[in-house]
């Protein structure tokens, strides 16, 4: 499946928070500043916004930081607000209805 690239702007406002770092060689190569677009889901999971590709990305995070895992997404909004409401509501999730 082909990613498709989400705005920046749809991540936004949803939550996402923007971190500006210090990279000269970066500045040097596209002419503006690195910087993060992350949105904590919990302790150890996350979402990241990547600034040049504009590709989501799920991860999870072991100790110190290090990646244990990642699953890329794909760029549909839709699954992107049905994991957020996964990871951060406490309704349950009534797109599929158990049969009784």
């Amino acid at each position: 499946m082909k990613r498709k690239k989400v705005n920046y702007a749809d991540i936004i406002i949803r939550g996402f928070k923007r971190k500006e770092l210090s990279d000269n060689v970066f500045f040097n190569q596209n002419g503006y500043g690195w910087f993060l677009v992350t949105k904590k889901l919990s302790k150890k999971i996350s979402l990241d916004w990547d600034c040049e590709t504009h590709f989501l990305t799920l991860i999870r995070e072991g100790k110190q930081g290090t990646i244990h895992g990642r699953i890329y997404l794909t760029g549909e909004l839709e699954e992107l607000d049905r994991i957020i409401r996964f990871f951060t509501e406490d309704t349950p999730d009534t797109l599929y209805d158990e049969e009784s």
